[in-house]
């Protein structure tokens, strides 16, 4: 039972073993970056393929300079001037919008002389306008914003975006900050001066986690380096992802439409306006996911709506989960592989269960995503699969050490071909104990102890070789097993351990073929061997089919393959009894049923064998279907009618009856027996309980 449990035990072990041998890698490989690349990709994709707003936002309006402003007769021009921004921004605040976000750089004067810039101050402040500044990074030094704004840090917001290692940009910032001053991002300010007019808006900290923000409906947490896919990634001030679930595009004007009064106050009162350049001469822009030149000004916007579907609409934004979750999630996705991989060795099972895996792991991690949290798919995918690899590797080996086992146990006991079903489908029987149906067929010389005595060593073995080998031979032949030699006998089970045929009950009917078979080929054995050794060689067979325990036997040390159980003691039992009705082949009842579509078979009686108190059905199995000739069918026919009157008392009938039968054939030893024991009966009368058993309780 131990050597079960712990086989058992095993493939578990090797499931728990590569799952975490594979989650370690993989949680390895992910803190080192080398998988970043693949979920931000599979990230992006994602993105792009969710459902997104196709109308324009219409609480946001774009004035970009393209390149068409640039030229224009009137109003064209690079860069612009003072005098020019001031009369745009007086221009657009009559209309009265919310607010204007100017993201143009004014921190110099243009022209240099400064004669403009006193009208750009005065429309600077008097148009609720906020100005831009820029925070120094690797790249630039610091912007400042127009001169004028200095003192007033709520007209003014930085312009910044985080940048992946990829060049890609998919976050945007809440703030900044130096250390010493917080810097507001030029979106948030724009998106917070709207969203003050609305009603029932608030803006809060949680007490208990004061990086934890909740923007009107929607609670925010900042991004950390090393959330999602990322690793290492810049974390500066309070950023977010940009989920791309807004207007791809947003209602724009030009310069020139604006100026000559082509979009008016219908277009901007009441709304967020940005001013910027949309030309790409002026390289104002920055990959996205959407875009290799994404303008600034249109990230702004992109990002206002976003901060306003949080406020207004309690969208939520994309979340993470700490590493220990991600970790145990990678962990279960690669017990999930492994288990799966425990069934390579079965073709079918294993790409159902590796179908379901997969449909498993991509509805697993895109349905979360549509619902805003990104999990480690990446790893996870890779860790399930590897994991199928990895347990699929250790199941070919074993598979190769199954095959061995079964090659070296049955090599020489089972059909070549019956041996290479086994060894290609392990999975079908086990060596450790299970209850099969199975006909069990027993063998043995009759007065072998004389044909011992009257032989040298030598020659037995050469007569029992010359005898043993075909028999073994047609058993093979026939898918039996031989289960073990026991002197001049054979214990063939047929059923077991495998039984390939498409009809799972044929063992019986090919066990009696084969017993029909042997007896055959032993008339020219016994012909060779009374001429050549002097000893005349007959068999007797018996054949039981039922229910058997069947498996490994014995010791942990030494142990073979058998079958065990009252199907296979009685089959031990219908050998000998062949010697009372001088038969040769006697088969039980369950073979005759399952078998009598295919044999010739006669009804010896009901036998009482020892150990048991209840009788069973035995038949003398005479012939293979179509095979057994009219004047035997006649014999079997007669004698049938004869064991009934037998049965019934009717001596003196039944003995007419065997003795029709011995007419027909005067060697025929059940007819024989039975008369002998119908005159036995005439003279002592059996007991009133009878009802025409035989009771053979001494085999």
């Amino acid at each position: 039972m131990a050597v079960v449990a712990w086989k058992r035990i095993v493939p578990l072990i090797a499931v728990l073993l590569t799952g975490v041998v594979v989650t370690g890698m993989l949680i390895g490989l992910r803190s080192q970056g080398w998988l970043q690349f693949l979920e931000l990709r599979l990230y992006d994709t994602l993105l792009i393929r969710q459902p997104v707003d196709q109308q324009a936002d219409p609480r946001i309006v774009i004035i970009g300079i393209n390149e068409y402003d640039i030229r224009d007769a009137t109003y064209g021009g690079w860069p612009k001037e003072d005098g020019e921004i001031a009369d745009l921004l007086n221009l657009v605040g009559s209309y009265e919008p919310v607010v204007i976000g100017l993201d143009l750089f004014r921190d110099l004067p243009i022209p240099k002389d400064r004669s403009q810039r006193s009208a750009l101050n005065q429309a600077l402040l008097h148009n609720n306008v906020i100005g831009i500044r820029k925070l120094a990074d690797a790249e630039t030094p610091t912007i400042p914003p127009p001169q004028i704004l200095v003192d007033h840090p709520d007209r003014v917001g930085v312009i910044d975006f985080p940048i992946d290692h990829d060049k890609v940009l998919r976050r945007a910032f809440l703030y900044l900050d130096d250390g010493k001053t917080v810097y507001y991002a030029l979106s948030f300010k724009l998106a917070y001066a709207f969203l003050r007019t609305q009603t029932g808006f608030s803006i809060a900290q949680d007490p208990a986690n004061p990086s934890r923000i909740r923007l009107g409906k929607t609670w925010l947490m900042p991004f950390e380096s090393n959330d999602g896919g990322y690793v290492g990634a810049d974390a500066r001030g309070y950023s977010f992802a940009l989920d791309f679930q807004g207007p791809r595009s947003f209602r724009t004007y030009s310069l020139v439409d604006v100026m000559s009064g082509k979009a008016g106050r219908a277009e901007f009162a009441g709304k967020i306006v940005l001013v910027g350049a949309v030309a790409g001469s002026l390289k104002d822009y920055y990959p996205t996911l959407l875009k290799v030149q994404h303008y600034g000004v249109e990230l702004h916007a992109m990002t206002i709506n976003q901060l306003l579907r949080f406020a207004l609409d309690g969208a939520a934004s994309i979340r993470f989960w700490p590493d220990v979750q991600e970790h145990l999630l990678i962990l279960g996705c690669c017990l999930l592989g492994a288990l799966v991989g425990l069934s390579s060795n079965a073709p079918l099972r294993f790409g159902l269960l590796l179908g379901g895996l997969a449909l498993l792991l991509g509805a697993g991690f895109y349905m979360p995503f549509r619902y805003g949290w990104w999990l480690p798919a990446v790893p996870a995918i890779f860790g399930a699969f590897g994991s199928v690899v990895g347990t699929g590797f250790y199941m070919y080996m074993v598979e190769g050490q199954q095959k061995r086992e079964i090659r070296n146990m049955f090599s020489t006991m089972v059909s070549p071909a019956v041996l290479d079903y086994m060894q290609d489908r392990t999975d079908p029987f086990q060596l450790t104990g299970e209850k099969k149906s199975a006909t069990i067929f027993f063998s043995d010389v009759a007065s072998f102890t004389a044909i011992s005595e009257r032989l040298p060593a030598e020659d037995l073995a050469v007569a029992l070789n010359r005898y043993l080998t075909p028999m073994s031979d047609i058993i093979l032949a026939y898918g039996g097993y031989i289960d073990k030699y026991t002197g001049d006998g054979i214990m063939a089970d047929f059923g077991v351990p495998i039984w390939p045929d498409l009809e799972p009950d044929s063992h019986a009917w090919k066990a009696c073929w084969s017993a029909l078979d042997q007896q055959d080929r032993l008339k020219t054995i016994r012909a060779e061997l009374r001429a050549e050794m002097g000893i005349e060689i007959h068999v007797r067979m018996g054949i039981n089919t039922g229910i058997v325990s069947a498996g490994n036997m014995g010791s942990e040390q030494k142990f073979q393959y058998t079958v065990m159980g009252d199907t296979v003691n009685q089959a031990a039992r219908f050998e000998p009894a062949n010697t009372y009705f001088g038969t040769r082949i006697i088969i039980g009842q369950s073979t005759y049923q399952l078998s009598k579509e295919k044999i010739e078979a006669r009804f010896l009686g009901r036998v009482v064998v020892k150990g048991k108190t209840t009788p069973v059905k035995i038949y003398e199995l005479v012939a293979k279907k179509g095979e057994m000739s009219a004047q035997k069918a006649e014999l079997l026919k007669t004698f049938d009618m004869g064991c009934h009157l037998f049965a019934k008392g009717a001596f003196e009938s039944a003995i007419r009856k065997f003795d029709d039968c011995l007419a027909i054939d005067t060697d025929d030893m059940p007819s024989k027996v039975y008369k002998e024991a119908s005159m036995r009966y005439l003279q002592e009368p059996p007991v009133a309980a009878w009802a025409g058993e035989w009771l053979l309780t001494t085999i």
